[in-house]
């Protein structure tokens, strides 16, 4: 316990325990390192307080030269006029004290570079002009399962017919460069007769090393024509008329474009570095069984389904004939390149089924992607929009 009750002699005898303390220095030298060390601390004090007024000061005598010599340049003096001249001021409108900006030009152009915030896949109407052509190649993925259409926009000259464009093609086409099998061109030649009618005579032997999958790529190729308003391919062999398919057991002179291009639902596929829609292998009787393939993934053919499983879509159709599609889930919540897949996949697929324009209910989205939703929104002529080499950097080995 400490001891609080202590007395005078107790200290006295306690003190005198202590060992003796004692200073040899003198007077003089204990005077002299007390003011020595008082000046070093008046020293570093005025320190202090000088650097930062000195730096402080330097600079404004800095910046005041440099706005003196900016100003009296007369390209500055220009340049000022200049500006005032192409500032558009914003003003008040006395009636109800809004801001108004006093150039149209200015909104309008905004709204242009709001609208294509999201590039898209698909090609549309108002994507193409007056001389261009839209060629839909459709290409063998790297696992010969899947025909992915991709459409490059040519320009098309007086000299050039349709078939020249489409040749053209499928000499320049890079399919590797695109995450997909080397196809084009076709080992033989395509030629137009004096009827009009395109015909594809095949090298010798060629068809014997497809395989049944292998037959069913060719045709599929050949719906490749229909984007130069063919209907039909005469097909021969070596020059002579009709190709056989051993494994099929089919000989074909003829092969009509257009029939198995009906009621096919739209997907994702993905290469290394590409994003494609492309359909299944299925078709279906109406949209809402097309709908509810897409919200599936497709592991044999390795497609990725385009519609959120959660995502319901009420279908209708109006006294016109105009396709309603209402979500029944806000798309805010989705990232919005998911969103652009989605509706450029519903879009492709209502086209599929024959109509021309549909229009979207309940959409609101975070992220502009490209569309106007108050109003129809016309179907893509084409899917998968890619650009062609240069002609310098066309593949050695495409004859």
């Amino acid at each position: 316990m400490v001891k609080n009750d202590w007395n005078d002699e107790e200290f006295s005898e306690l003190f005198k325990q202590f060992p003796v303390v004692t200073d040899h220095r003198s007077r003089n030298e204990l005077y002299s390192n007390v003011m020595d060390r008082l000046k070093q601390a008046e020293h570093r004090k005025k320190r202090r307080l000088y650097i930062p007024a000195l730096a402080t000061a330097a600079v404004l005598f800095l910046s005041i030269v440099l706005f003196m010599s900016i100003v009296r340049s007369p390209e500055w003096n220009m340049g000022i006029e200049q500006e005032a001249e192409e500032f558009h001021l914003e003003m008040i409108d006395p009636s109800n004290g809004k801001f108004f900006d006093s150039s149209e030009d200015f909104v309008e152009d905004e709204r242009e570079k709001n609208i294509s915030s999201i590039e898209k896949f698909a090609v549309y109407p108002d994507m193409i002009a007056e001389d261009e052509l839209a060629i839909t190649l459709y290409v063998p993925d790297k696992n010969a399962q899947n025909m992915v259409p991709v459409t490059v926009l040519e320009k098309q000259s007086d000299e050039q017919t349709p078939l020249d464009i489409i040749r053209d093609v499928m000499n320049r086409i890079d399919e590797t460069g695109l995450g997909l099998s080397d196809y084009y061109p076709y080992n033989g030649t395509v030629s137009l007769d004096e009827n009009g009618n395109v015909s594809v005579d095949l090298s010798e032997n060629v068809n014997e090393n497809w395989g049944s999958t292998g037959e069913i790529l060719f045709m599929k190729s050949l719906e490749s024509f229909r984007s130069i308003n063919i209907d039909s391919v005469y097909l021969s062999d070596e020059g002579s008329p009709g190709l056989y398919f051993p494994h099929s057991g089919l000989e074909i002179f003829k092969y009509e474009l257009g029939k198995t291009e009906e009621n096919y639902a739209f997907f994702i596929y993905r290469t290394d570095d590409h994003i494609y829609l492309t359909s299944g292998p299925d078709t279906y009787s109406d949209l809402i069984q097309a709908f509810a393939a897409m919200k599936e993934k497709n592991e044999v053919y390795d497609l990725e389904p385009s519609i959120p499983s959660e995502m319901e879509i009420t279908v209708q159709t109006d006294d016109n004939g105009l396709l309603v599609l209402r979500f029944s889930d806000s798309l805010s919540d989705y990232d919005g390149e998911l969103v652009q897949l989605m509706i450029e996949a519903i879009l492709l697929t209502a086209n599929s089924f024959g109509f021309s324009e549909v229009q979207f209910e309940n959409v609101s989205v975070e992220q502009n992607i490209g569309f106007e939703f108050e109003q129809p929104i016309p179907v893509p002529i084409a899917p998968n929009l890619v650009e062609l080499p240069d002609d310098s950097t066309v593949q050695e080995d495409k004859p």
